[in-house]
């Protein structure tokens, strides 16, 4: 009797043993979902003679200062929370400096925007009054995602036909537009979402680039002082939510079909950094049906905290980050932050 009651036991412990070595990563994930803090809000709605539209993304330049892409305005912003004042950057037309359809924009310094239009391959820098003062052609196709960086310039390309971006994920280009080195050919596997999906996002963070496309789960690394690059898959690719994210699951999906499943693929919109209880971390966003989520990495690129919500993310700054309801013209924009979850 004594004999099977220590079998049992060891039977259990060994049960134990092995249960807690096939634990993965996510079971040590912390869920930030209710620790959730609106540090400030800003309604647009509120702002004279102003109708909010579609808001695509929004930076903030300095305290109170924020500029943001109305895309149903097509229009770049400037926003002044303190005196709740709201001036158009630029202007609408084919002159230079003037855009149809902005897409995305970056503040370079010095008072001075730099933005993408669909209507031309190019870069184009106005000052906030709208002054122009240069365009960088570069051929690449329209309304790219780019970062400027010192000397380089980095354009997210996304295989679209009408680009000479046909295979890589990536272009290099010096502060003339010439192309100076492409990074990160598409995986065939993937090649039509990102085809169907766009670009996904990158961001610099410290010493490295980093680049997310729409739907692999993996991101991409550019070192930009020694040129290495590289790849983690820092996501559970076990978990329900990447159930349609794994490439083979969609490989010969024609262009109808993938829409078809549109809302049962994770898509991801944006990566950056943002503070979290005094350090830093890389933050990964996007949406899956109307369910929108961020995960949250150390610098070591291990997922350290999820977060989900209904709300769309817009961007992020040092220490919160931008949503608003999806496809919403109203409600405010909230600048969320986290507390209390350690």
């Amino acid at each position: 009797m004594m004999v099977r009651t220590l079998f049992k036991w060891v039977l259990v412990l060994l049960f134990a043993i092995i249960s807690c070595t096939k634990r993965t990563s996510s079971d040590n994930i912390i869920d930030l979902t209710d620790y959730r803090m609106i540090k400030e809000s800003i309604n647009l709605s509120e702002i004279p003679d102003y109708l909010p539209g579609v808001i695509l993304s929004m930076e903030k330049v300095q305290e109170d200062q924020y500029i943001f892409l109305d895309f149903s305005q097509r229009s770049i912003f400037h926003l002044d929370t303190a005196k709740n004042q709201l001036h158009q950057i630029g202007s609408h037309g084919d002159g230079p400096g003037e855009y149809r359809n902005p897409v995305y924009f970056q503040s370079v310094g010095q008072d001075t925007i730099a933005f993408t239009d669909i209507s031309n391959m190019a870069l184009n820098f106005i000052k906030s009054d709208g002054t122009f003062i240069k365009q960088i052609y570069h051929g690449l196709g329209g309304g790219k995602k780019f970062i400027i960086n010192e000397d380089k310039i980095f354009i997210l390309g996304n295989l679209s036909a009408n680009t000479e971006q046909v295979n890589y994920q990536l272009t290099i280009l010096d502060q003339d537009g010439n192309k100076r080195n492409e990074l990160f050919p598409v995986k065939e596997i993937y090649e039509n979402q990102v085809k169907s999906f766009g670009t996904g996002d990158m961001a610099i963070i410290d010493d490295m680039l980093f680049l997310v496309n729409t739907t692999e789960p993996v991101i991409y690394m550019f070192n930009l002082n020694t040129g290495e690059t590289d790849e983690v898959k820092p996501f559970d690719m076990t978990s329900e939510l990447f159930s349609m994210n794994d490439g083979y699951s969609l490989y010969k999906y024609s262009v109808a079909e993938l829409r078809e499943v549109y809302n049962e693929i994770v898509i991801f919109r944006g990566i950056g950094s943002v503070n979290l209880d005094g350090e830093k971390y890389i933050i990964v966003y996007g949406r899956k049906g109307k369910v929108h989520f961020s995960y949250f990495l150390d610098m070591d690129l291990t997922v350290k905290y999820y977060y989900s919500s209904n709300k769309m993310i817009l961007g992020v700054s040092e220490d919160y980050i931008f949503e608003k309801e999806m496809n919403s013209t109203e409600g405010s924009i909230d600048l969320v932050t986290f507390s209390n979850f350690n």
